[in-house]
């Protein structure tokens, strides 16, 4: 499977909130039940330090099961925290939480504007 390509807004204090609704080909939506996932950015492709690491196990990624929702969460304190420009992220799925399993589903870039009223 080829990773989706997507772009995220994200604002600095503000809450980053994305809900991504998951269907295959033929526009059925795909059961995320038993799965995990994972979504790492970082400044650029290859920097051994991560900006942040995203997963469903730590509740940044609300998996929807059978609605085939992945929801993206951070709070307005981690975004305050971020410092970039630009990064690039991708999302991983592991179905049934299996390392050997895991595929990339989206890829793209983030572009943070930085808060001007603090």
């Amino acid at each position: 499977m080829i990773a989706g390509r997507h772009n995220f807004i994200m604002e600095q204090g503000s809450e980053f909130n994305r809900t991504i609704l998951w269907k295959n080909s033929a526009g059925a939506i795909n059961d995320l039940t038993g799965y995990t996932a994972r979504m790492t950015i970082r400044e650029q492709v290859g920097d051994g330090s991560a900006i942040d690491s995203l997963t469903s196990a730590g509740g940044e990624i609300v998996l929807g099961g059978t609605a085939g929702t992945i929801q993206l969460l951070l709070t307005s304190t981690v975004t305050a925290a971020f410092d970039f420009d630009r990064a690039v992220y991708d999302l991983e799925l592991l179905p049934g939480g299996t390392e050997a399993e895991a595929f990339k589903l989206l890829k793209g870039h983030i572009y943070f504007q930085k808060e001007v009223t603090t």
